[in-house]
């Protein structure tokens, strides 16, 4: 599946994609339809089949790699409001919807980074496997979303910083096989990256780190 980039805009579809930083860190990237998606990825023909191909090695659903392990911990930076908020219970409640508390929402994360807890899910992708995790603030209506904790001025589309790991994956973690559809960033630390602007994806990531 390529996508034409010349008609494709924000809101067509949700894709992951993943990227590695300066240092060769990976992170996976959730455009959840309004984040912008590198032009070396979207101007390939098999991404969609590569990229699904990687997710599958990276959460342990496929056994054609020998999987690897990370022994660190998961690290809250920012959470998205439209995610983690207080939701009226019909549209007659007018009582104003309010973002979880930070006690909350580690409580939510903690659990999925409990030893008893087996699969690999987004929530322990930094403590199990060693990715950043990346998050497009949603929604087309101003304030909807917002990555809850960051005081900078934001847009839908954006990317901001949501788990971060203490025990890094790199490239050389990752099958030499799937490195042709991971892109590449020569000027990005993920570990000082707080918000990535949406206009500024292309200009980051502008080739595959092979």
């Amino acid at each position: 599946m390529k996508i034409n980039h010349h008609i494709w805009r924000p809101g067509d579809n949700e894709y992951l994609w993943f990227a590695c930083d300066k240092h060769n860190r990976i992170a996976m990237f959730n455009n959840y339809m309004t984040g912008e998606i590198p032009l070396c990825i979207m101007t390939d023909k098999d991404f969609k089949e590569a990229i699904d191909s990687l997710y599958e090695y990276i959460f342990e659903e496929s056994n054609r790699f020998s999987y690897y392990r990370k022994h660190g911990q998961t690290v809250l930076k920012y959470y998205s409001f439209d995610s983690f908020r207080h939701r009226s219970h019909s549209r007659f409640d007018k009582t104003p919807e309010t973002p979880y508390t930070l006690e909350e929402v580690l409580a939510s994360i903690t659990k999925y980074n409990q030893d008893n807890f087996k699969n690999i899910c987004d929530e322990n992708l930094p403590s199990r496997k060693g990715l950043f995790l990346f998050d497009a603030i949603r929604g087309y209506q101003p304030n909807c979303d917002y990555p809850v904790g960051y005081e900078g001025e934001t847009q839908a589309g954006d990317y901001f910083s949501f788990l971060m790991p203490t025990d890094y994956a790199t490239l050389d973690d990752i099958p030499e096989v799937f490195h042709s559809v991971i892109a590449k960033s020569d000027e990005l630390d993920f570990t000082q990256t707080d918000l990535i602007k949406k206009q500024d994806i292309h200009r980051y990531f502008t080739a595959f780190a092979l």
